[in-house]
Protein backbone atom coordinates (compact mmCIF):
# COMPACT_ATOMS: atom_id res chain seq x y z
CA UNK A 1 0.00 0.00 0.00
CA UNK A 2 1.79 3.27 -1.38
CA UNK A 3 0.96 6.39 0.34
CA UNK A 4 0.69 9.58 -1.59
CA UNK A 5 4.26 12.00 -0.80
CA UNK A 6 2.27 14.54 0.74
CA UNK A 7 0.83 12.86 3.62
CA UNK A 8 3.54 13.08 5.98
CA UNK A 9 1.46 12.28 9.19
CA UNK A 10 -0.95 9.12 9.22
CA UNK A 11 -3.07 7.61 11.85
CA UNK A 12 -4.39 4.29 11.34
CA UNK A 13 -8.06 3.51 13.21
CA UNK A 14 -9.47 0.02 13.98
CA UNK A 15 -13.42 0.56 13.47
CA UNK A 16 -13.26 -2.47 16.48
CA UNK A 17 -10.55 -4.72 18.31
CA UNK A 18 -9.22 -7.58 15.89
CA UNK A 19 -9.86 -5.22 12.17
CA UNK A 20 -6.32 -6.47 10.92
CA UNK A 21 -5.23 -2.67 11.82
CA UNK A 22 -1.65 -4.30 13.13
CA UNK A 23 -1.41 -6.26 9.77
CA UNK A 24 -2.72 -2.21 7.94
CA UNK A 25 0.07 -0.82 9.82
CA UNK A 26 2.91 -4.10 9.06
CA UNK A 27 1.75 -3.12 5.13
CA UNK A 28 2.33 0.19 5.17
CA UNK A 29 5.75 0.24 6.91
CA UNK A 30 6.86 -2.57 4.62
CA UNK A 31 5.88 -0.59 1.29
CA UNK A 32 7.31 2.81 1.77
CA UNK A 33 10.99 3.81 1.27
CA UNK A 34 10.68 6.60 3.74
CA UNK A 35 12.13 6.88 7.07
CA UNK A 36 9.68 6.40 9.66
CA UNK A 37 8.60 7.57 13.23
CA UNK A 38 5.90 5.47 14.72
CA UNK A 39 3.79 5.54 18.13
CA UNK A 40 1.04 4.08 19.32
CA UNK A 41 -2.32 6.04 21.36
CA UNK A 42 -2.34 2.90 24.22
CA UNK A 43 -0.49 -0.08 24.17
CA UNK A 44 0.17 -1.81 21.17
CA UNK A 45 1.95 -4.89 19.69
CA UNK A 46 1.52 -7.29 22.80
CA UNK A 47 1.65 -10.68 21.66
CA UNK A 48 -1.49 -11.67 23.12
CA UNK A 49 -4.78 -10.39 22.91
CA UNK A 50 -5.55 -8.95 26.41
CA UNK A 51 -9.10 -10.31 26.38
CA UNK A 52 -9.41 -13.62 24.66
CA UNK A 53 -5.58 -14.39 24.91
CA UNK A 54 -5.38 -15.37 21.29
CA UNK A 55 -1.95 -14.53 19.30
CA UNK A 56 -1.81 -11.13 18.04
CA UNK A 57 0.28 -10.11 14.82
CA UNK A 58 3.24 -8.27 15.88
CA UNK A 59 4.53 -4.94 14.76
CA UNK A 60 7.55 -5.97 13.32
CA UNK A 61 9.98 -2.34 12.27
CA UNK A 62 12.68 -2.18 9.87
CA UNK A 63 16.29 -0.68 10.88
CA UNK A 64 16.46 3.07 11.14
CA UNK A 65 12.66 2.87 12.18
CA UNK A 66 12.15 6.04 14.83
CA UNK A 67 9.91 4.84 17.69
CA UNK A 68 7.98 7.16 20.42
CA UNK A 69 7.17 4.31 22.98
CA UNK A 70 7.22 4.12 27.31
CA UNK A 71 10.37 3.45 28.61
CA UNK A 72 9.30 0.10 30.19
CA UNK A 73 8.36 -1.26 26.96
CA UNK A 74 12.06 -1.42 26.20
CA UNK A 75 13.28 -3.23 28.69
CA UNK A 76 13.82 -6.32 27.06
CA UNK A 77 14.54 -4.60 23.63
CA UNK A 78 18.17 -4.59 22.60
CA UNK A 79 17.50 -3.95 19.10
CA UNK A 80 17.70 0.10 19.35
CA UNK A 81 19.81 3.17 20.66
CA UNK A 82 18.04 5.75 22.67
CA UNK A 83 17.65 9.63 20.61
CA UNK A 84 15.50 11.18 23.60
CA UNK A 85 14.46 11.22 26.64
CA UNK A 86 11.10 13.19 27.13
CA UNK A 87 9.41 14.48 30.00
CA UNK A 88 6.24 13.02 28.42
CA UNK A 89 5.15 9.92 30.89
CA UNK A 90 2.62 7.35 31.11
CA UNK A 91 1.80 3.99 33.56
CA UNK A 92 4.69 2.80 31.69
CA UNK A 93 7.65 5.20 32.55
CA UNK A 94 8.49 8.34 30.61
CA UNK A 95 8.30 8.20 26.81
CA UNK A 96 11.44 7.46 25.12
CA UNK A 97 12.69 8.86 21.98
CA UNK A 98 14.51 5.34 20.11
CA UNK A 99 15.97 4.11 16.59
CA UNK A 100 16.12 0.58 15.56
CA UNK A 101 19.72 -0.93 15.07
CA UNK A 102 17.86 -4.03 13.38
CA UNK A 103 14.75 -5.21 11.56
CA UNK A 104 12.70 -6.55 15.08
CA UNK A 105 9.21 -7.12 16.51
CA UNK A 106 8.27 -3.81 19.24
CA UNK A 107 5.71 -3.29 22.12
CA UNK A 108 4.75 0.16 21.64
CA UNK A 109 2.92 2.45 24.32
CA UNK A 110 2.22 6.20 23.26
CA UNK A 111 1.00 9.26 25.19
CA UNK A 112 -2.53 9.16 26.83
CA UNK A 113 -3.17 12.58 26.51
CA UNK A 114 -4.14 14.88 23.58
CA UNK A 115 -1.80 17.44 24.81
CA UNK A 116 1.06 14.84 25.10
CA UNK A 117 0.38 13.27 21.63
CA UNK A 118 0.60 16.96 20.13
CA UNK A 119 3.66 17.33 21.82
CA UNK A 120 5.16 14.45 20.91
CA UNK A 121 4.38 14.67 16.87
CA UNK A 122 5.95 18.16 17.29
CA UNK A 123 8.88 16.35 18.16
CA UNK A 124 8.55 13.45 15.81
CA UNK A 125 7.72 15.17 12.36
CA UNK A 126 11.55 17.18 12.30
CA UNK A 127 12.36 13.65 12.56
CA UNK A 128 11.11 11.43 9.65
CA UNK A 129 9.33 11.75 6.21
CA UNK A 130 6.55 9.79 7.85
CA UNK A 131 5.01 10.02 11.24
CA UNK A 132 2.51 6.76 11.96
CA UNK A 133 -0.07 6.68 14.73
CA UNK A 134 -1.37 3.72 15.90
CA UNK A 135 -4.82 4.65 16.99
CA UNK A 136 -8.53 3.45 17.50
CA UNK A 137 -12.04 5.47 17.27
CA UNK A 138 -13.45 4.39 20.05
CA UNK A 139 -10.49 5.87 22.23
CA UNK A 140 -10.79 9.14 23.33
CA UNK A 141 -7.20 10.11 23.58
CA UNK A 142 -6.26 11.70 19.97
CA UNK A 143 -4.76 14.71 18.51
CA UNK A 144 -6.46 17.47 16.83
CA UNK A 145 -6.96 16.16 13.21
CA UNK A 146 -6.10 18.81 11.85
CA UNK A 147 -2.53 17.87 12.93
CA UNK A 148 -2.35 14.86 10.55
CA UNK A 149 -2.69 14.48 6.76
CA UNK A 150 -4.43 11.47 6.41
CA UNK A 151 -6.15 8.37 8.08
CA UNK A 152 -6.85 5.08 7.26
CA UNK A 153 -9.51 2.79 8.71
CA UNK A 154 -9.56 -1.06 9.44
CA UNK A 155 -12.62 -2.53 9.27
CA UNK A 156 -13.27 -6.11 9.57
CA UNK A 157 -15.10 -9.66 11.15
CA UNK A 158 -15.05 -8.67 14.66
CA UNK A 159 -17.43 -5.34 13.91
CA UNK A 160 -20.77 -7.38 13.76
CA UNK A 161 -21.57 -10.87 13.27
CA UNK A 162 -23.36 -10.39 10.31
CA UNK A 163 -21.78 -8.74 7.24
CA UNK A 164 -24.17 -6.25 5.87
CA UNK A 165 -24.25 -4.73 9.26
CA UNK A 166 -20.58 -4.26 9.04
CA UNK A 167 -21.12 -2.61 5.65
CA UNK A 168 -23.40 -0.92 6.89
CA UNK A 169 -21.53 0.92 9.88
CA UNK A 170 -18.57 1.07 7.51
CA UNK A 171 -20.17 3.19 5.35
CA UNK A 172 -21.55 5.20 8.63
CA UNK A 173 -17.87 5.83 9.73
CA UNK A 174 -16.74 7.14 6.47
CA UNK A 175 -19.82 9.09 6.44
CA UNK A 176 -18.68 11.16 9.74
CA UNK A 177 -15.50 11.36 7.36
CA UNK A 178 -16.76 13.26 4.67
CA UNK A 179 -18.68 15.34 6.84
CA UNK A 180 -18.70 19.19 5.22
CA UNK A 181 -16.62 21.83 6.82
CA UNK A 182 -18.20 24.78 8.50
CA UNK A 183 -17.49 28.36 9.79
CA UNK A 184 -16.82 28.30 13.46
CA UNK A 185 -20.26 29.90 14.92
CA UNK A 186 -18.51 30.78 18.62
CA UNK A 187 -15.33 31.23 20.32
CA UNK A 188 -13.94 28.27 21.48
CA UNK A 189 -14.19 28.65 25.16
CA UNK A 190 -17.80 28.41 24.59
CA UNK A 191 -19.45 24.39 24.51
CA UNK A 192 -22.37 25.00 22.66
CA UNK A 193 -24.23 28.02 20.77
CA UNK A 194 -27.38 27.49 18.52
CA UNK A 195 -27.01 30.38 15.71
CA UNK A 196 -30.67 30.77 14.18
CA UNK A 197 -30.49 33.66 11.32
CA UNK A 198 -28.29 36.54 12.50
CA UNK A 199 -28.95 35.95 16.31
CA UNK A 200 -26.52 33.88 18.21
CA UNK A 201 -27.21 32.81 22.03
CA UNK A 202 -24.67 31.00 23.73
CA UNK A 203 -24.51 28.37 26.02
CA UNK A 204 -21.41 27.33 28.51
CA UNK A 205 -22.82 24.14 29.18
CA UNK A 206 -23.66 20.34 28.09
CA UNK A 207 -26.54 20.23 30.17
CA UNK A 208 -29.66 18.14 28.83
CA UNK A 209 -32.30 20.97 30.16
CA UNK A 210 -30.25 23.92 28.40
CA UNK A 211 -29.66 21.72 25.15
CA UNK A 212 -32.94 21.56 25.09
CA UNK A 213 -33.54 25.37 24.47
CA UNK A 214 -31.36 25.03 21.52
CA UNK A 215 -33.63 22.58 19.69
CA UNK A 216 -35.30 24.69 17.26
CA UNK A 217 -36.22 24.20 13.86
CA UNK A 218 -32.73 25.27 11.61
CA UNK A 219 -30.35 25.78 14.43
CA UNK A 220 -26.78 25.23 14.36
CA UNK A 221 -25.84 23.61 17.26
CA UNK A 222 -21.66 23.21 17.88
CA UNK A 223 -19.98 21.11 20.70
CA UNK A 224 -16.44 21.17 21.75
CA UNK A 225 -15.24 17.88 22.34
CA UNK A 226 -16.57 14.32 22.33
CA UNK A 227 -20.70 14.05 21.02
CA UNK A 228 -21.33 10.57 23.22
CA UNK A 229 -24.53 8.48 22.86
CA UNK A 230 -26.32 11.05 25.88
CA UNK A 231 -26.09 13.92 23.58
CA UNK A 232 -27.18 12.58 20.47
CA UNK A 233 -30.49 10.54 22.11
CA UNK A 234 -31.46 13.80 23.94
CA UNK A 235 -31.64 15.78 20.15
CA UNK A 236 -33.25 12.37 18.95
CA UNK A 237 -36.05 13.11 21.57
CA UNK A 238 -36.51 16.74 21.56
CA UNK A 239 -35.51 18.03 17.99
CA UNK A 240 -38.36 20.15 16.67
CA UNK A 241 -36.89 20.46 13.07
CA UNK A 242 -33.99 20.11 11.03
CA UNK A 243 -30.89 20.98 12.70
CA UNK A 244 -27.12 21.42 11.96
CA UNK A 245 -24.88 19.27 14.48
CA UNK A 246 -21.17 21.04 14.58
CA UNK A 247 -18.11 19.21 15.84
CA UNK A 248 -14.65 20.22 16.12
CA UNK A 249 -13.27 17.29 13.88
CA UNK A 250 -14.20 13.89 13.16
CA UNK A 251 -13.06 11.64 15.88
CA UNK A 252 -15.15 13.89 18.10
CA UNK A 253 -18.39 11.90 17.00
CA UNK A 254 -18.38 9.13 19.73
CA UNK A 255 -22.04 7.69 19.40
CA UNK A 256 -23.58 4.46 18.53
CA UNK A 257 -22.94 4.98 14.54
CA UNK A 258 -26.76 2.73 14.36
CA UNK A 259 -27.92 6.34 15.49
CA UNK A 260 -27.09 8.17 12.48
CA UNK A 261 -30.06 6.30 10.24
CA UNK A 262 -32.08 7.62 12.91
CA UNK A 263 -30.31 11.32 12.61
CA UNK A 264 -30.95 11.35 8.98
CA UNK A 265 -35.35 10.16 9.42
CA UNK A 266 -35.03 13.60 11.53
CA UNK A 267 -33.16 15.60 9.01
CA UNK A 268 -30.52 16.49 11.49
CA UNK A 269 -27.26 16.36 9.20
CA UNK A 270 -23.95 16.79 10.67
CA UNK A 271 -20.84 18.82 10.12
CA UNK A 272 -17.41 19.32 11.47
CA UNK A 273 -14.95 22.79 11.30
CA UNK A 274 -11.60 20.99 10.89
CA UNK A 275 -12.08 17.79 8.12
CA UNK A 276 -9.42 14.90 7.40
CA UNK A 277 -8.80 13.28 4.37
CA UNK A 278 -9.81 9.39 4.95
CA UNK A 279 -7.59 7.64 2.33
CA UNK A 280 -8.33 4.14 2.31
CA UNK A 281 -10.28 0.95 3.73
CA UNK A 282 -8.43 -2.02 5.27
CA UNK A 283 -10.65 -5.48 5.47
CA UNK A 284 -10.37 -8.17 7.86
CA UNK A 285 -12.72 -10.38 6.79
CA UNK A 286 -11.47 -13.30 10.09
CA UNK A 287 -12.54 -12.68 13.69
CA UNK A 288 -10.79 -14.98 16.73
CA UNK A 289 -14.24 -17.20 17.25
CA UNK A 290 -13.80 -18.37 13.48
CA UNK A 291 -16.94 -17.47 12.05
CA UNK A 292 -15.27 -15.68 9.29
CA UNK A 293 -16.88 -13.75 5.88
CA UNK A 294 -16.59 -14.74 2.62
CA UNK A 295 -13.28 -12.51 1.59
CA UNK A 296 -14.36 -11.58 -1.61
CA UNK A 297 -17.60 -10.87 -1.05
CA UNK A 298 -17.05 -8.51 1.80
CA UNK A 299 -14.48 -6.37 -0.41
CA UNK A 300 -17.05 -6.41 -3.36
CA UNK A 301 -19.51 -5.43 -1.41
CA UNK A 302 -17.68 -2.34 0.28
CA UNK A 303 -16.51 -1.30 -3.19
CA UNK A 304 -19.78 -1.03 -4.52
CA UNK A 305 -20.87 0.88 -1.36
CA UNK A 306 -18.10 3.35 -0.96
CA UNK A 307 -16.15 5.83 -3.30
CA UNK A 308 -12.29 5.30 -1.57
CA UNK A 309 -9.71 2.29 -2.31
CA UNK A 310 -10.59 -0.59 -0.25
CA UNK A 311 -7.56 -3.01 0.12
CA UNK A 312 -7.05 -6.76 1.97
CA UNK A 313 -3.75 -5.98 2.59
CA UNK A 314 -3.05 -9.70 2.68
CA UNK A 315 -3.85 -9.84 -0.98
CA UNK A 316 -3.19 -6.52 -2.42
CA UNK A 317 -5.86 -4.05 -3.68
Amino acid sequence: MNIPAKIHTLAIFGLAKNTGKTTTLNAIINATKRTIAITSIGLDGEHYDQINFLPKPQITLPKGTIIATAEETLTHQENMTLIKKTALQTALGPIVIVRTTKRANFLIAGPTSNQDLNKLLDILKPMADLVLIDGALNRKTFTQLNCIDGLILATGASVSKTLDDTVRLTKNTVQLFAQKTTHNPLSLPYKIATVIGQEKTYYQSKNSTILKQCLKPHAKIYFKGAITNHLIDTVLKFSEGPLELIAEDPSKWLFDLKKIDYLTHKQITLSVLHAVKLLAITINPTRPSGENYDAEDFKKQLVNTLEIPVYNVLEGK
